[in-house]
């Protein structure tokens, strides 16, 4: 007896792709890469074959205007005469593809590292270097313009040294979804892969400058306090603190909270010497924030005039003039005094001591200060002249 089967998805093999190549043309397959056929015939014969004895082919060379193939389909030869083939409804399964202009196009090879390294080491991708290290991908012009990199990915899970491996080369879109239907010039690339090791060094903001007067740096905070940099272990030897000055010299208590705040970028200042020695920084962010807190010392200046100072212990009928080496004031600092108005000179009562002094004499002298505040001394040099002169009678 007679009996009836159907083969599902058998594959379709494509013949005389040369003929659209030589066009100048690539092809795309649309539908039709697998046929289902329906075979009839003796029984014994129809259950006995299988896939393997059925041949599907779509040949190129006779791609129609709309870009149709017949789909051929043969049985091995010691079938031919027992069984018939329909393929389709009626014979009628067709192999759709688009063709499209030919493009090549020369492209530069990233290395994709995948998976991660153990814990203390850390992938130089500096160092890591693909040969080739570019390629020329031909396909399809939208296709090979829809190409954002070509990429060597390798895996580097448990590596803890250095290594070198073949790996097949992939074209990526913008989307990250891989591009199919190319041809490489070379379909694999050589990447030596550098892995070294991490190491985590201190960071100590030192403060650089004069604080504002009237204020000491009572504290300065970082953060954060750790960075990792990686590199030969005897390039990491050579690192065992970062220790950034930061500027305080500008500061003002504006706010009235005596804090100062800012940042430092450490590759800006470390950068150039930690490339020289082939270092590092793992972080991405190499920026610290940086929090100074000052306090108020007790200091002040005082500005003097001449008549501010009083000069004692003169002999008698004798006159002290007081000269500030030509200028009209003169500086006096004090320290000691918290208060939020500022002291004069008729708070601290400035003084030379002039004891034992000959008249028609010029000393330097040192100024003092006798003050109404407790606590409040004086800081410093102050120096002025004083020339004793005989003194004018009152009327």
């Amino acid at each position: 007896p007679e009996e009836t089967r159907t083969i599902e998805d058998l594959p379709v093999t494509v013949i005389n792709e040369d003929a659209i190549a030589e066009a100048d043309k690539v092809y795309t397959i649309e539908s039709g890469d697998t046929v289902d056929i329906t075979i009839r015939g003796p029984q014994s014969v129809v259950r006995s074959v299988s896939e393997s004895d059925f041949t599907a082919i779509a040949d190129l060379s006779k791609t129609s205007a709309v870009g149709a193939v017949i789909i051929d389909v043969r049985v091995s030869a010691q079938y031919e005469d027992d069984l018939t083939i329909t393929t389709g409804r009626r014979n009628d399964a067709v192999m759709i593809v688009s063709l499209e202009d030919k493009k090549t196009e020369s492209f530069r090879v990233n290395v994709r590292v995948q998976d991660e390294v153990p814990d203390n080491y850390y992938v130089m991708l500096s160092d890591t270097t693909s040969a080739p290290n570019m390629v020329e991908v031909t396909g399809a012009v939208s296709k090979v313009d829809d190409i954002m990199e070509v990429v060597a990915e390798v895996s580097v899970q448990w590596r803890t040294a250095s290594f070198t491996t073949q790996t097949t080369l992939k074209a990526y879109n913008s989307y990250g979804y891989e591009v199919d239907g190319l041809q490489f010039d070379t379909e694999e690339a050589e990447v030596a892969v550098s892995i070294v090791p991490t190491k985590e060094v201190e960071v100590e903001v030192v403060p650089e400058g004069i604080a504002y007067y009237g204020y000491t740096t009572e504290r300065i905070d970082n953060d954060p306090k750790v960075i990792t940099i990686a590199g030969e272990q005897e390039a990491l030897d050579k690192y065992v603190i970062f220790r950034p000055s930061f500027n305080i010299s500008s500061w003002q208590d504006e706010n009235g909270d005596g804090i100062m705040q800012g940042e430092l970028d450490l590759q800006e200042i470390y950068g150039d010497q930690m490339e020289e020695d082939g270092v590092v920084f793992v972080e991405e962010d190499t920026k610290v924030a940086v929090r100074v807190t000052f306090q108020k010392e007790g200091r002040q200046r005082i500005v003097l005039r001449a008549e501010d100072i009083e000069v004692r212990n003169l002999p008698d009928n004798v006159e002290g003039i007081v000269s500030l080496d030509g200028a009209y004031t003169s500086i006096l600092e004090i320290t000691g005094y918290m208060g939020e108005e500022r002291l004069t000179a008729d708070d601290v009562h400035p003084y030379v001591e002039l004891v034992g002094s000959t008249i028609g004499e010029t000393y330097r002298t040192e100024v003092r200060i006798d003050p109404d505040i407790p606590g409040v001394t004086k800081d410093g040099s102050c120096v002025v002249s004083v020339t004793l002169v005989e003194s004018q009678a009152e009327e």
